[in-house]
């Protein structure tokens, strides 16, 4: 009986939510909506790899970061080292969004198992963890593409999980897995060090600065936690990433603008992914503070709108935080108090979280909500037809030029670029597109949404004067040789196969 009612409790619904979600993936993957900047990065970083064409180098990040040469010139991401063998075994893009899919589900096991430890009651567990799984900030970093983040949610819920079970060994080996997945992830581990140093003292009291001087046992690991997170902070940002990179650290010029226009999509933004949470995180707002606050201003003080909006990655720290502190705080509470107040606040956060996740229309029609919706959307032959042209594209030995939707299908190749703003650099120089990429094919799809805003009228002026000819226009898609590849007879045969 107790086997049956732990499946019940976390097994069920974790099966459902990966079976659903990874459904949703495959979607949004044949219908042509997944972005080549971070699908198709990882994809062709991969192939990359394991083809010896370079250290997680791909063709996207070398356009778009003046010629870096590893994906570690951009984010420092050792945790993409433990993905490699399973692309590997199954070199598709289809295995990094089942991968991602795979580890959101199965963190709620590790929230499962810490939330029944703290409130020592499995249906308060069960409740917590179906809130979490229709969150829809967890969605929408579920949906949106891969990235190599998503994979420190799992190790953020164990990290809490050793710390209160005080193995301290296995704490400090989660919060490696944290940091690993990139620079930023820092954030995180400084987030619980801080949260558990000080969760117990009052802010403005002589503790928290006692504590400093007079650590015991468990203060001294987390201190130790905060110092591994700022060292790595300042490891990657000052060192590594900048070794592979001649620029440096970028992503510091998000943050030299105040961009006051985003302000009331930020309060919009921050409002609806705490309603997702019932509200429960302001109970206590020391616990706001010690653990999603720095995060938090991480998202809200950039001007790059990715970042403030349900729908992408960037809230893969604030969701396990907050929900480590709800827990926290309901296990302070009176018995009757919690289940008063935190059944209320379950309820208003599923109810909303149906309403505002990204993986369903609910509210997708004309929403001013800063919610980036990755519904289901119906396959037909337009996308069947395309789905056809890149596989056997992929196949073949042509460097391909396309725009970002289709890039990750065609992304299994060194010799795939992207339409990107280097092509617009350089529309007065023909030879950049058939010498210094060698580019031998263009594909562009004009029904697909990427391409109004990659392709411009210019762009197809600019590849009639480089000398490239359309010998296909099959509905809206177009296929275009370079002029002296016309008569290429295995080219010929390649573009037969594709015609309807």
């Amino acid at each position: 009986m107790k086997l049956i009612k732990i499946r019940m409790d976390y097994v069920i619904p974790v099966f459902i939510y990966i079976l659903v979600f990874y459904s949703l993936q495959l979607n949004i993957y044949h219908t042509f909506r997944n972005l080549g900047t971070d699908l198709g990065i990882f994809t062709q970083a991969f192939w990359d790899t394991i083809h010896r064409n370079g250290l997680f180098y791909n063709n996207i990040e070398w356009q778009l970061h003046n010629g870096v040469k590893t994906h570690f010139g951009v984010h420092n991401s050792p945790i993409l080292f433990l993905l490699l063998p399973a692309y590997y075994l199954n070199p598709k893009p289809q295995t990094l969004l089942f991968l991602q899919t795979l580890a959101i589900g199965l963190s709620a096991y590790p929230l499962y198992m810490l939330a029944k430890l703290l409130l020592k009651t499995e249906k308060w567990a069960a409740l917590f963890t179906l809130l979490y799984l229709f969150n829809p900030a967890l969605h929408g970093i579920n949906l949106y593409d891969f990235h190599a983040v998503p994979f420190a949610i799992p190790f953020i819920f164990l990290t809490a999980y050793f710390i209160e079970k005080e193995r301290w060994k296995a704490a400090f080996v989660s919060s490696l897995f944290v940091l690993s997945v990139r620079e930023d992830a820092g954030l995180a581990v400084l987030s619980l060090g801080t949260f558990y140093l000080l969760k117990d003292s009052p802010l403005f009291s002589r503790c928290p600065y006692l504590v400093l001087f007079r650590p015991d046992k468990r203060q001294k690991f987390y201190l130790f936690l905060i110092f591994i997170a700022i060292i790595w902070m300042l490891l990657s940002i000052k060192f590594v990433i900048p070794h592979f990179a001649s620029r440096g650290y970028e992503y510091t010029e998000l943050y030299r603008t105040f961009c006051p226009v985003y302000i009331p999509r930020k309060i919009l933004f921050f409002l609806i992914v705490n309603l997702s949470m019932g509200m429960l995180i302001f109970l206590k707002p020391k616990y706001f503070l010690l653990l999603t606050f720095i995060p938090w201003i991480e998202m809200l003080a950039s001007c790059r709108w990715e970042m403030f909006v349900i729908g992408t990655q960037y809230p893969y720290m604030v969701v396990p935080l907050s929900f480590i502190g709800i827990l926290y705080i309901t296990r302070n509470m009176p018995p009757k108090t919690a289940l008063k107040i935190t059944s209320a606040g379950i309820i208003i956060g599923i109810i909303s979280s149906i309403l505002l996740t990204p993986a369903l229309p609910i509210l997708s029609l004309h929403s001013p909500l800063p919610i980036i919706f990755w519904g289901h959307k119906e396959m037909t032959p337009h996308y069947e037809l395309l789905d056809n042209i890149t596989e056997t594209l992929e196949n073949s030995e042509y460097r391909i030029l396309t725009q970002n939707d289709i890039f990750p299908h065609l992304a299994n190749s060194n010799g795939t670029y992207l339409i990107w703003v280097d092509i617009y650099r350089n529309l007065h120089n023909p030879d950049y597109l058939t010498k210094t990429l060698s580019i031998d094919i263009i594909l562009i799809d004009s029904k697909l949404e990427r391409y109004h805003t990659s392709v411009r009228p210019q762009l197809l002026a600019y590849f009639r004067e480089a000398g490239y000819i359309k010998v296909i226009q099959i509905d809206s898609i177009q296929v275009y040789v370079r002029k002296d590849l016309k008569n290429d007879q295995k080219l010929r045969e390649l573009l037969g196969t594709i015609m309807p």
